[in-house]
């Protein structure tokens, strides 16, 4: 990925919680910038002292708050932007992305923030019943789908379009959490039972359940037009899961274009992740939500070729810029599973998948990691 950006930028990530952007920042250790990481102190704790940052802004209020321009935050920011001099501000999760895309005007009067979203587009895709309505009059395939307004009066007639097992959702739900599949009625008794009871005021979606391989498709955007892109999908090389997940990345046509459809209906600009699951019956992508935010395995796409937050930073400076993926790399989920798969069942396929996968990933992060330790000695 050939960049024009200009080295040793002082860039500014904004933070909302560790626990959603740690992955996200995993990807500035590849780049030679100068990071400042912004955030409440105490959702911080395990990154504000990472060799990564040159310097740890606690802020005053977390990036909830999105009302009115003098927002205690948005004032302290400007003061760090000229302080610290910062080029470019960037955010790392989705509290930090809906902050940022609100004051974005007022923070571009003296410095520079990446491309985003609209907040009331970021509101409508991450909604999943109003996206799912937004999708219905195009070509994407979605999944047979009810979506429930009201909790209490249910219509089970409409189940016999869908059937058991089936997938229940909050509209709202992110990272997987949330998401429960059901495999008869007296399960989705229950679950109907629980939302009364948690008192759950967003809808909730009831679709059919596909069975099928994981697609993720990971992509930043400029007024409808995808910029650069990464596609995996998730696999697993024997049944019992000894060797743990792999992103295998890879160009699935259909898919990608699926995803072009969707972006250039929306007229998206910013980061995007969208999900798809391919039926294993018929080969057809269902799809599955959309995330208008940077993926949070984002860093799995380095070893395709395409670091997401340094095409955020290109984009800030060159809206022309287009970079393409390799489509054609491996990635361990995890290396200690997969390293520690022959002490727990031995095999020859460990072995084999060890030297196949795993040591040529560990000589590209330690490659990857010599421009953090040349940043560290500069």
């Amino acid at each position: 990925m050939k960049m024009h950006f200009p080295p040793k930028q002082n860039i500014l990530i904004l933070s909302q919680n560790q626990k959603f952007s740690i992955n996200v920042i995993k990807c500035l250790r590849y780049s030679a910038h100068n990071y400042f990481l912004a955030g409440i102190e105490h959702n911080h704790k395990k990154i504000k002292k990472s060799i990564i940052f040159k310097k740890f802004i606690p802020t005053v209020s977390d990036f909830t708050e999105l009302s009115g321009e003098d927002n205690k935050v948005v004032l302290q920011l400007l003061s760090v932007i000229d302080e610290e001099n910062i080029d470019i501000v960037t955010p790392s999760d989705f509290e930090s992305l809906k902050f940022l895309s609100v004051y974005k005007s007022v923070l571009e009067k003296t410095t520079t923030v990446i491309p985003l979203p609209d907040i009331k587009l970021i509101g409508h895709l991450d909604n999943k019943a109003s996206c799912i309505k937004f999708l219905e009059n195009t070509n994407v395939i979605l999944p047979k789908t009810i979506i429930m307004g009201d909790h209490n009066n249910f219509d089970f007639q409409l189940l016999k379009t869908i059937g058991f097992p089936l997938i229940a959702k909050s509209a709202l739900g992110a990272g997987g959490v949330g998401i429960t599949k059901i495999k008869n009625q007296g399960e989705l008794d229950k679950y109907l039972d629980k939302c009364k009871q948690d008192k759950l005021k967003e809808e909730i979606i009831i679709q059919e359940y596909i069975e099928g391989i994981d697609y993720c498709f990971y992509g930043y955007a400029i007024n409808g037009m995808v910029k650069a892109w990464t596609l995996f999908r998730y696999v697993e090389f024997d049944q019992n899961q000894s060797k743990g997940l792999f992103a295998e990345f890879t160009n699935d046509e259909k898919v990608i274009e699926t995803c072009r459809e969707i972006i250039s209906y929306c007229n998206y600009t910013g980061p995007i992740t969208i999900d798809f699951r391919k039926e294993l019956k018929t080969g057809l992508s269902y799809f599955i939500e959309i995330n208008p935010r940077f993926g949070y395995n984002s860093s799995f796409s380095i070893i395709d070729g395409i670091n997401f937050f340094e095409v955020g930073f290109e984009l800030s400076v060159n809206e022309n810029f287009e970079t393409k993926p390799g489509c054609n790399a491996l990635w361990s989920c995890s290396l200690k599973r997969l390293f520690s798969a022959p002490i727990r069942k031995f095999d020859l396929k460990s072995i084999y998948y060890i030297f196949w996968v795993g040591l040529p990933q560990v000589i590209f992060l330690l490659k990857q990691n010599r421009v953090l330790i040349k940043k560290i000695k500069s």
